[in-house]
């Protein structure tokens, strides 16, 4: 019989949510960063099937690089709904790839510091998150007024997921480490959760019609 790992049922429920989600953000600017980490987590959970699903040993190397892109885009998304960037397009994307490039730097340097530093990543923009809300629901400056407060409790949710994701990483390093096994760092269950809470913000209102729609225009502020 066919053997269908859970984390490939897992991807194929996230890419039917990503196509739910951007149906429904057609009347308005779509969420961009949020889209992607929807994207982002079916990548994950497939990489996840092959490596314990099928024995496939050499996606391990891939998904610590794929794992440092969640936080920025999770940040990147509340951002978006708080503040508008004056930063270029480029400048914005290429300071929240740096993540994923130091890590692809422990990869290659300094293997056994990359759960300390995914975990860094995420607590780090969890801390950045929670910065931004820390003036609470009035911080949504770009969000529908009538959905501030239900907005904010999920963005408090989304960090505190990536706070127990950092946590549950070093956990599970200290036990496989000791084996001499390589730590998953993906966690499908959190990340589909993360996924979940980012659908429950609204998106941006659509923009006044002044000339066409830019793509520097539907990204948020990934300062």
């Amino acid at each position: 019989m066919l053997f269908i790992p859970l984390p490939f049922v897992v991807a194929i429920l996230l890419l039917i949510l990503f196509v739910t989600v951007a149906r429904r953000d057609d009347d308005g600017q779509p969420n961009v960063p949020f889209l992607a980490l929807i994207l982002v987590a079916a990548f994950q959970s497939t990489l996840l099937g092959l490596r314990w699903g099928y024995g496939v040993d050499g996606v391990g190397r891939i998904l610590p690089v794929v794992a440092a892109t969640v936080p920025p885009l999770v940040y990147g998304g509340v951002s978006g709904l708080v503040r508008k960037s004056d930063l270029s397009t480029l400048l914005r994307v290429g300071l929240h790839l740096l993540p994923a490039a130091g890590v692809v730097l422990l990869i290659a340097l300094w293997g056994d510091a990359i759960d300390i530093g995914i975990a860094l990543i995420f607590v780090g923009y969890a801390m950045a998150i929670l910065l931004l809300m820390r003036s609470g629901a009035d911080a949504l400056r770009l969000a529908p007024f009538e959905n501030a407060g239900s907005t904010y409790r999920a963005i408090l949710f989304a960090a505190s997921a990536l706070l127990l994701s950092a946590a549950m990483d070093i956990f599970v390093f200290s036990i496989l480490h000791g084996r001499g096994e390589p730590t998953p760092h993906c966690w499908s269950p959190l990340q589909t959760l993360q996924c979940w809470l980012c659908c429950q913000l609204p998106s941006r209102p659509p923009a006044a019609a002044a000339g066409p729609l830019r793509l520097s225009e539907l990204l948020p502020d990934w300062r």
